[in-house]
């Protein structure tokens, strides 16, 4: 599987400007009052305060200028967190229907910092072109006595996918999750110079990040990019291999 672009978005700056609206505190006190909990109202102003919407928006605008969305067949949604406060249900179904994607829709919602790894299994596995997509937002409700995790940052970004190769050679090899990272062993893979990378930082965008640096910067070479779960002992690890033409690998 080839990855043909990496487009990635952060805000580190206070970016919104919207009050969140009367539903949605309402939704999440009567949240609380079900599960018995003490919600932390000015949670709900802090971070960016932007939604998927709009952290999304420029992303698939830039891919729709450089590239030919009728391509995809599969559009994968690699979710950690709850939206903010948007306007839409369901962020999948509005991309496809804003961007007249032909491409069947998944969500991968679970495991975590984890979710990126089974959306390139997903990918893998379909041997069709496929649209990945991630976002990040700080926006995050809180509640008393309950440690919530918020990510560095906010932001967005896609990753496109081929099963043909593009001019820069970029090749995903494999993705797989471990469920104790003692068991990870660099050796096992048996590959010529491979260099180990360790993804670090909370949210989803650092893994996008460091794509995006190997596909524009990098030197021809093997790469593993490995990702240490904040919410279990799990890990997981992409090998990529970039060079100037396909190798058979």
């Amino acid at each position: 599987m080839y990855c043909r672009e990496v487009i990635y978005k952060e805000y580190t700056q206070k970016q919104g400007t919207k009050i969140p609206r009367e539903r949605y505190l309402t939704y999440y006190r009567d949240f609380s009052r079900y599960y018995g909990l003490e919600f932390i109202e000015s949670s709900a102003f802090y971070g960016s305060q932007l939604d998927g919407v709009e952290l999304m928006n420029p992303i698939m605008d830039k891919l729709a200028e450089n590239h030919d969305l009728n391509q995809i067949r599969y559009c994968i949604f690699a979710d950690w967190l709850e939206d903010f406060d948007s306007e839409y249900s369901a962020l999948g179904a509005y991309i496809i229907d804003k961007y007249h994607l032909n491409a069947k829709l998944f969500n991968v919602v679970d495991q975590g910092l984890l979710s990126i790894i089974t959306a390139l299994k997903l990918a893998k596995l379909s041997h069709e072109n496929v649209l990945m997509l991630s976002f990040d937002q700080t926006t995050i409700t809180q509640f008393k006595n309950i440690s919530e995790l918020r990510p560095d940052v906010s932001g967005a970004a896609a990753l496109l996918l081929s099963i043909s190769s593009p001019p820069d050679f970029f090749k995903i090899l494999e993705a797989e999750i471990i469920s104790d990272q003692k068991k990870f062993i660099l050796d096992n893979f048996n590959l010529p110079k491979l260099k180990l990378i360790k993804i670090k930082g909370i949210g989803l965008m650092p893994f996008y990040k460091k794509m995006q640096e190997l596909k524009k910067n990098s030197t021809s070479g093997y790469y593993v990019l490995l990702i240490q779960d904040v919410e279990s002992d799990s890990c997981g690890y992409v090998v990529i291999h970039k060079g100037e033409k396909d190798e058979n690998i």
